[in-house]
C-alpha cells in the first residue's frame, strides 16, 4: 500500500501528518483484503490570502477508485470530511458489489469475493463477540 500526503502553500506539519494518519486508519482497515497495488493520496492546498484550505483525497485499488474534495477555513475539519467521504464511497461501492453478486452474476470468482465481503461485515465492528 502506498500513502502519499502532499502539501502546497505551507511546509509539512507533524501534527497534521499525525491527524491524517489517524483518520486514514479506518480506510486502511477497510482495504486489508484488497489485492495490490493500492494508493491513498491526500493533497492539502493552503491559501494564505483567504485563509481557505482545499483538501482532496483519492483511493485507487483494483476494485475501487474514489475521489473526494472539500474546502473550508479549518484544515483539520476538511481532512476529516474528505476521509469520511472516501470511506462512505468505499462502503457504498462494496455494498453495490455485494448486491449485484447476490442477484446472480454467474461469475464464480466475484461471488466468492461477495461472500468474503459479507464475512468481514463491511469492515465495521458490530459489537457482537463470536465464540
Amino acid at each position: 500500500m502506498q500513502k502519499r500526503i502532499t502539501f502546497s502553500g505551507r511546509p509539512h506539519s507533524p501534527v497534521l501528518d499525525e491527524q491524517i494518519d489517524k483518520q486514514l486508519e479506518k480506510i486502511v482497515r477497510f482495504l486489508e483484503g484488497e489485492p495490490s497495488p493500492m494508493l491513498i493520496e491526500i493533497h492539502i492546498a493552503f491559501h494564505e490570502i483567504h485563509q481557505f484550505q482545499h483538501v482532496t483525497g483519492r483511493v485507487k485499488t483494483a476494485h475501487y477508485d474514489c475521489f473526494a474534495k472539500h474546502e473550508g477555513p479549518d484544515v483539520f475539519t476538511e481532512v476529516n470530511e474528505v476521509v469520511d467521504r472516501l470511506y462512505a464511497q468505499l462502503r457504498d461501492a462494496k455494498e453495490r458489489a455485494i448486491d449485484r453478486h447476490k442477484k446472480g452474476c454467474d461469475k464464480e470468482c466475484r461471488a466468492q469475493l461477495a461472500e468474503e465481503f459479507e464475512r468481514k461485515n463491511f469492515g465495521e465492528d458490530t459489537g457482537d463477540d463470536e465464540a
